[in-house]
């Protein structure tokens, strides 16, 4: 059987390295891109992939970005799912009586509103810059966009986090997409969105 696509995830499968390819993989990669489509798959931003999509010879094949809520070939546009942001509003409600931070994501943006030890850690892992702006004006901005946001990333302490975790579990269940990365990470997606069931 002759497979056509290729799909790989990146941090703890396809990046053997925190933030880069090995020499290896590019050479793989590089060697098959003429003959299969190699299409990376994260929960990254774009600017996050595209590096590595050329860093392995692959910077003409789509993406899939945000575990799903936004697909990509090259600037084109090719789906794009959101969270509503009347549940963004929700949701950083719920995080500022918690004391738990958050990070939202849509298109090319990564924007928060404080700093965190786990921004710095974020940034070096993908490679890309948060701009900091107050949450409800990236908010206000993005509805006059017409758009939501394709990911948030809640960060705090792990008891901070496994009380917001229960929260979210409770009162947001199927609206939203509720992912703990580790102790100190949630991630948010559109509710439709899961990278194993959607491509």
């Amino acid at each position: 059987m002759a497979y056509k696509m290729l799909c790989s995830d990146l941090d703890g499968t396809l990046l053997g390295l925190k933030n880069r390819a090995t020499p290896f993989c590019c050479q793989v990669f590089k060697k098959y891109a003429s003959e299969i489509d190699m299409v990376l798959v994260s929960a990254r931003m774009p600017s996050g992939m595209r590096y590595i999509q050329k860093e392995l010879g692959i910077s003409n094949k789509p993406m899939v970005c945000y575990n799903g809520a936004l697909v990509m070939d090259g600037e084109k546009v090719l789906s794009a799912t959101y969270i509503e942001l009347v549940l963004v509003k929700q949701l950083l409600e719920i995080c500022i009586k918690n004391s738990v931070a958050i990070g939202l994501y849509a298109y090319d943006e990564w924007r928060a509103a404080i700093n965190t030890e786990r921004i710095a850690k974020e940034e070096f892992n993908t490679q890309t810059k948060v701009v900091f702006e107050p949450t409800l004006k990236t908010i206000e901005r993005w509805a006059k966009k017409g758009h939501g946001a394709h990911k948030l990333m809640l960060m705090g302490s792990k008891e901070s986090l496994d009380v917001v975790f229960k929260i979210l579990e409770r009162q947001m269940s199927g609206l939203i997409g509720i992912y703990r990365s580790n102790d100190s990470l949630i991630e948010i997606s559109p509710a439709s969105i899961d990278k194993a069931r959607r491509y």
